[in-house]
């Protein structure tokens, strides 16, 4: 019995071992899967956390993208408030001076206007003294042509009135000068017939004597 017992306890002790070191495999396998469990958990949890830092950086960069096109747009909404601002004030000066210009023309239109007027007003006045200095002129000269004529009348009534005077004398001196013709006719007559009275006797005489 004494081989068996020490045989048997021999393979109790064996089998003993021989679990103590499955054991010990198993646990070593164990500790060896825990502890790649955990490796890979880590690097699962550092990808994760990178994944999560990425999604991060991603989401704000994403966030600045989106702040910076604010900024952008903020940018541009303000440039083109101001370009429209100076469009506005450009317009607005623009405008100004056309409406200055437009008054300065309307100014000087009227200015044109209210000369024309005057001018006018002088040309009419001008004229007006002018057609008046004519017919003052007129009058003067028509005064004198009356007081030439009415001068050239009286030289006429007088020159005719000498004429008359001439002639009724020369109507005098011959009527005076016929008067004589007839008297010394008269007288001569007179004389012939006392001549002839006076030689009729003689006459007779003679006559008696020739028959």
């Amino acid at each position: 019995h004494t081989p068996l017992l020490v045989f048997s306890f021999f393979s109790l002790l064996g089998k003993k071992k021989a679990e103590e070191d499955a054991k010990k495999k198993k646990d070593q396998k164990k500790r060896e899967e825990d502890e790649k469990k955990r490796e890979e958990a880590v690097k699962h949890e550092e990808e994760e956390r990178k994944k999560a830092e990425e999604q991060k950086k991603k989401e704000e960069e994403k966030e600045e993208k989106k702040r910076e096109e604010e900024r952008e747009g903020k940018k541009k909404m303000k440039q083109e408030m101001e370009e429209k601002k100076k469009a506005e004030e450009k317009k607005k000066a623009e405008d100004k001076k056309k409406e200055e210009r437009k008054q300065k023309e309307d100014e000087l239109k009227m200015k044109e206007e209210i000369q024309k007027k005057e001018d006018q007003k002088k040309k009419e006045v001008e004229d007006a003294k002018k057609r008046d200095e004519a017919k003052r002129k007129e009058e003067e000269d028509l005064k004198m042509k009356e007081e030439v004529r009415k001068k050239e009348d009286q030289k006429k009534r007088e020159v005719e009135e000498e004429e008359r005077r001439e002639q009724a004398k020369k109507e005098e001196q011959a009527l005076k000068e016929a008067e004589n013709v007839k008297a010394e006719e008269e007288e001569r007559r007179r004389m012939d017939t006392a001549t002839a009275d006076a030689a009729a006797p003689k006459k007779e005489e003679t006559e008696a004597a020739a028959a």
